[in-house]
């Protein structure tokens, strides 16, 4: 089922020049951040089958992509502009902790490093000489969104405000100093996010080596739990932590599914 979505939402790059947020489908849509997870996609797949043929295959689905957002790169090679394609950020929109919007900002820079550094990875796999532009735009990242006066990433340069988001996705995809400094901060918020951005935000903890803690997160009876969900009668996953967060909240959403992949990648280890 993975290696089938992988490759469709792959081939919608034949038929729309562009890659989509919803594959196979007529419905054209474009959303900044799935797209720039896609190579990570890619790697986990692999590492969960070793299949190289595939990884091949799909090698040029992910340059095609980064290859488009390195068009948006600023002096220092972060994303700046490129909001052409959705930047998603969390939904429902109330999920997303008061998130600052600018023109260069911390989520979508955080998912490019992780789009790069998992090509990266792929091309390390096969064989593939490669230059490492990953390690580079950690740097750029911390230069630009980490405060000197917090130790908090804040939303872009501009802004004082730091969201659970500007903080967690750095954490969970390795580009943070003071590991252990974000994770205490996130603790001390809480997860102000959506059930999407739950498994980023657990993600985060369990890179911290604060295990016993995401476990609490999954087990809690808070307003932001799975459990609330079942006392709602859901019998599969809802798109929203409650019916009530979004007028057309979807009852089957897999996004939903982030305890069962942070139980397996981390927890039963």
């Amino acid at each position: 089922m993975l290696k089938k979505a992988i490759e469709d939402f792959a081939s919608s790059i034949e038929y729309s020049n562009s890659f989509l947020s919803v594959a196979p489908c007529s419905y054209k849509q474009e959303i900044a951040d799935y797209s720039l997870l896609f190579s990570g996609m890619v790697y986990k797949y692999f590492t969960l089958t070793k299949d190289k043929s595939f990884l091949e295959k799909m090698l040029p689905a992910c340059t095609f992509i980064n290859d488009y957002y390195s068009s948006f790169e600023d002096f220092d090679g972060l994303l700046k502009n490129a909001d052409k394609e959705w930047n998603l950020v969390d939904w429902p929109e109330g999920a997303r902790d008061n998130y600052e919007f600018s023109n260069k900002h911390a989520v979508l820079n955080a998912y490019y490093i992780y789009s790069l550094e998992s090509e990266e990875n792929i091309k390390k796999a096969l064989g593939i000489e490669y230059i490492c532009k990953s390690e580079q735009l950690k740097k750029s990242f911390n230069n630009e969104f980490l405060s000197n006066e917090t130790g908090l990433y804040t939303d872009n340069k501009e802004s004082a405000h730091s969201s659970v988001h500007s903080n967690m996705l750095p954490l969970a995809f390795g580009i943070c100093k003071d590991e252990n400094k974000i994770a205490d901060y996130l603790l001390r918020r809480g997860m102000r996010c959506s059930v999407y951005m739950s498994y980023f935000y657990l993600k985060a903890l369990c890179r911290a080596e604060r295990k016993e803690e995401a476990l609490s997160f999954i087990t809690s009876s808070d307003k932001n739990s799975w459990l609330n969900m079942i006392n709602e009668g859901a019998t599969t996953l809802f798109e929203a932590w409650g019916k009530e967060e979004k007028w057309n909240t979807s009852l089957f959403h897999p996004w939903g599914a982030s305890p069962l992949l942070i139980y397996f990648e981390e927890l039963e280890k």
